[in-house]
């Protein structure tokens, strides 16, 4: 007799054939980091979402926090290396939105320490741990100057300092060694609490007179766009290296 078979559904074979994966989430607490989280854990491929932080975060809706696969370990920033090494054995990707919500209100001393110098700790970590992708929210016109680069001292989102840091880590990452480092440049965040109540109401009017890469973008559509690019990385094993979405780049995959 003919040995029976089945036919799968194209949806259940790619549940069922496809690799699960494990997640990891730098600066969880911030708009767009609780909109990679929930997106994250929509997935059913994902079976752990790592949330990295130096305090537990106790005002993620009912859904996310009572999900099983939501991790949570508190860290100490000044240890970082030595705190997140254990903790990062075994995860496939890295997102990173960790940043000063309100750099002006911010040192320089502290806006490189939080945008730069702890998202490259915490990559290398990563990296060393055996993560092979990296996603990481920057912002639109990140250039790195050099070390004798006179960037002024003015922290404000798009001075000449703040751009630079941006750029700085951009490079940073992008010389671990990463299968992929995907770095996603917005301009205007809109739904962003940072981002003054009348910015989010006029910037998309002007969507349509300004260039591309300074067009303004919800949070939400960020968000999903990071995690639908992170996760198909590691779903298809990309080797790409680093890759800037920005402008045209960032809305295709919107």
């Amino acid at each position: 007799p003919t040995a029976p078979h089945f036919v799968l559904s194209a949806h259940f074979q790619k549940l069922f054939f496809c690799l699960l994966m494990k997640a990891a989430v730098l600066g969880a607490s911030g708009n767009v980091g609780r909109v990679i989280v929930r997106n994250l854990l929509k997935k059913k491929e994902v079976e752990m979402v790592l949330v990295v932080g130096r305090r537990e975060i106790k005002d993620f809706p009912q859904e996310i926090q009572t999900d099983e696969r939501l991790v949570q370990k508190v860290v100490r920033m000044d240890h970082l290396k030595e705190d997140c090494a254990p903790i990062l054995q075994g995860v496939d990707i890295s997102f990173i939105t960790m940043g000063i919500g309100a750099p002006s209100k911010s040192t320089p001393e502290d806006l490189e320490r939080v945008d730069c110098a702890l998202p490259t700790e915490f990559s290398e970590t990563s990296h060393e741990s055996g993560v092979s992708h990296v996603v990481i929210l920057t912002s639109v016109g990140a250039q790195y100057k050099g070390e004798q680069a006179n960037v002024g001292k003015s922290t404000y989102a798009g001075s000449s300092l703040y751009r630079h840091l941006k750029g700085k880590v951009e490079k940073n990452l992008s010389q671990i060694g990463f299968d992929s480092v995907s770095i996603f440049r917005p301009a205007t965040l809109i739904g962003n609490t940072n981002t003054p109540g009348l910015f989010n109401w006029l910037a998309p009017k002007f969507d349509f007179v300004v260039p591309t890469r300074y067009n303004s973008i919800h949070i939400d559509q960020l968000g999903e766009a990071m995690v639908k690019e992170g996760l198909r990385k590691v779903e298809e094993k990309e080797q790409s290296g680093a890759q800037i979405y920005e402008g045209e780049s960032l809305f295709s995959v919107v």
